[in-house]
């Protein structure tokens, strides 16, 4: 860490890049609150503060079409436990690690993929 990042980490208490986060997070929720737009997309309940607000896809992007991760019209503010609710709803793909571990799947494609992660995550670790 140089000495200017260490300097500033000491002021703020934290690391400057979770200050920046933070810092633009509640900048965000502010300019989302002035606006009338912090209604949670899931609950249509009003998000009262920064921490709860999540940014969510109103239709999942990935393993469709990366035009949808950019497309501010799919973009919905929504409370931080609404938007994982959905997210535990949603079904795992066929052939993934989340498949074999949530969905308990043991076929030879979610097998696989499953050895991946570990193989990678062991991999990782060791940096």
């Amino acid at each position: 860490m140089s000495n200017a990042s260490q300097r500033r980490a000491e002021q703020l208490g934290m690391p400057y890049g979770t200050a920046m986060y933070r810092l633009r997070k509640s900048l965000m929720f502010e300019l989302v609150r002035r606006l009338g737009e912090n209604v949670c997309y899931r609950c249509e309940a009003e998000i009262e503060d920064a921490a709860a607000m999540t940014i969510e896809h109103k239709e999942p992007w990935e393993n469709r079409d990366a035009a949808l991760f950019w497309d501010l019209g799919n973009i919905a503010f929504s409370h931080s436990w609404c938007n994982v609710r959905i997210l535990e709803r949603q079904e795992a793909p066929h052939g993934s690690r989340s498949k074999y571990e949530n969905g308990g799947c043991r076929c030879d494609e979610c097998r696989r993929a499953h050895t991946k992660f570990q193989v990678e995550w062991r991999r990782n670790r060791g940096r």
